[in-house]
């Protein structure tokens, strides 16, 4: 998702909420907002298990690029297209850093077992 996109979810959440407050006429906005922030971290959940899909959808596609870069003879690491993947992360570097670290381990890993 894109940051402009995520900036007018954001947005838009924000406006509920406040219309939410203002209609409840009191002042105690507490269990409208504790329902709403209920209903936030479900969908927290849902992103968090696409993203561990994801995740591992990308590591399956790492250990098939191995078994290539094995039989190509090259090397794990193409430094020219982790920086091109690093510079579209944005925000999200350090975390891509991470990922694109575990997808050489897995690579590594699998050239090894290739190799014994």
């Amino acid at each position: 998702m894109e940051l402009n996109s995520v900036w007018s979810t954001i947005s838009g959440q924000i406006f509920i909420l406040s219309s939410l407050i203002s209609l409840s006429g009191d002042g105690d906005a507490g269990p409208i907002l504790k329902e709403r922030m209920k209903e936030l971290r479900r969908e927290i959940e849902e992103i968090d298990r696409e993203i561990i899909f994801l995740l591992q959808k990308r590591m399956r596609i790492s250990f098939e690029i191995a078994n290539i870069k094995a039989q190509l003879e090259i090397p794990v690491r193409d430094e020219k297209r982790e920086e091109e993947i690093l510079r579209k992360a944005g925000n999200f570097r350090h975390i891509f850093e991470r990922i694109l670290e575990m997808s050489r381990n897995v690579q590594c890993l699998r050239i090894f077992q290739q190799n014994k």
